[in-house]
């Protein structure tokens, strides 16, 4: 697996930061299958930005008939 530069924030607005800046970064918001294609060399992201801690993402929400569920 290639290094990468590992965020996590703890606001959309920081996560927005975080992958703006990257050259090829992509979101971890569970990630199974992105760490998996990593491991194999098929991907290889300048910089990962873990969405698991920021709040407002999270838990599943109705509101006004539509289904909102966080990462």
């Amino acid at each position: 697996m290639n290094s990468f530069e590992y965020h996590r924030p703890g606001s959309v607005t920081d996560a927005a930061a975080a992958i703006s800046g990257a050259d090829d970064g992509k979101f971890l918001a569970g990630g199974q299958t992105l760490l998996a294609v990593m491991k194999l060399g098929l991907a290889a992201p300048s910089d990962l930005v873990d969405l698991g801690g920021i709040a407002d993402l999270k838990g599943i929400q109705v509101k006004g008939g539509a289904v909102t569920i966080g990462a």
